[in-house]
């Protein structure tokens, strides 16, 4: 029976889960700043459509930073999202693991019945 490498397991794991979590975060987060943006849009339509300039004018212009505000936050969220939550999480879970796997055979060790040893030789 082939010894089963946790850690091997557990990393090989984290990697195919850490190249699909960067993509579908990135991709969330995008879409918040589009819908917002898109939200801003239509407020400044609508306010344009009533005769109500400045308000359309200010919508334009938080749909405007929005954007900017993304390009920004791009920089910062990718290190986030790529290296320090998914470092965190393969810390806790493999140290989660790896203390359920101690306290299980710490369990399964108090089972076990070792009788006392014999002495041996002559009195």
């Amino acid at each position: 029976m082939s010894k089963i490498h946790l850690r091997r397991g557990l990393t090989r794991l984290y990697l195919v889960l850490w190249v699909v979590w960067i993509p579908i975060l990135l991709w969330l987060t995008h879409t918040s700043y589009v819908e917002e943006q898109r939200m801003w849009t239509r407020r400044a339509i609508e306010a344009e459509s009533r005769g109500f300039h400045d308000e359309a004018a200010t919508a334009r212009t938080v749909a405007k930073g929005l954007d900017d505000q993304w390009r920004a936050d791009r920089l910062i969220l990718l290190p986030l999202y790529g290296l320090v939550l998914p470092a965190l999480l393969y810390g806790f879970l493999y140290g989660s693991i790896m203390t359920l796997r101690w306290v299980l055979l710490w369990v399964i060790g108090g089972f076990k019945h070792n009788p006392p040893e014999q002495p041996t030789g002559s009195p």
